[in-house]
């Protein structure tokens, strides 16, 4: 949960700080639910594909365009 990340994957992501202490005991956890509950998997692949929508190369292009046109 740091970076770009949330921001670019919104709500279509499981985060999990790994950078605390007991870092590798969330990731394990972590892992465990996500492999233990399909309902989840199923529910952050069906949002992942619903937030693949709001980015393209073509959308990319013309926001740099317009930025560089500016200039």
């Amino acid at each position: 949960n740091c970076g770009s990340l949330p921001e670019i994957a919104a709500d279509a992501a499981y985060f999990v700080n790994i950078l605390e202490a007991d870092g590798t005991e969330n990731l394990a956890n972590a892992l465990s639910t996500f492999i233990n509950n399909e309902s989840l998997r199923n529910s952050l692949a069906q949002k992942g594909i619903e937030r693949n929508k709001a980015f393209s190369w073509y959308q990319t292009a013309s926001q740099i365009y317009e930025h560089i046109k500016n200039i």
